[in-house]
């Protein structure tokens, strides 16, 4: 009765130990997707503030130029929270969440 019992417990436990690693292996997945998504979302918005700056360094419109340094500066924090991103995957998620909404809202989804 003793071994039956064992029997049973060893193969939950072996069915539970399958369970979590499939849980951490889409977890990585995601987590990688959020960190992939932050690098993509800051790289284009260092570009695009980066032309903005560089354009608008020969007029005289100074709001633009602020407008440029605020999307360089947006990019490059995406850019270094995407290194956090396995270590937080909340906030990656969360960032790239809010990511994502400013890729439709500022460059129609690109």
């Amino acid at each position: 009765m003793a071994a039956a019992a064992a029997a049973v417990i060893r193969r939950y436990l072996r069915h539970l130990t399958a369970m979590m690693e499939g849980r951490a292996a889409a977890a990585i997945g995601r987590h990688h997707h959020h960190q992939q998504q932050l690098i993509d979302s800051g790289r284009a918005l260092l570009l695009f503030g980066a032309i903005t700056l560089t354009h608008q360094l020969s007029n005289a419109e100074h709001h633009l130029l602020v407008v440029g340094l605020m999307l360089w500066l947006l990019g490059a924090a995406l850019v270094t929270l995407s290194l956090a991103a396995p270590r937080f995957p909340r906030l990656a998620a969360a960032g790239a969440a809010i990511a994502a909404a400013l890729r439709v809202y500022l460059l129609g989804g690109l």
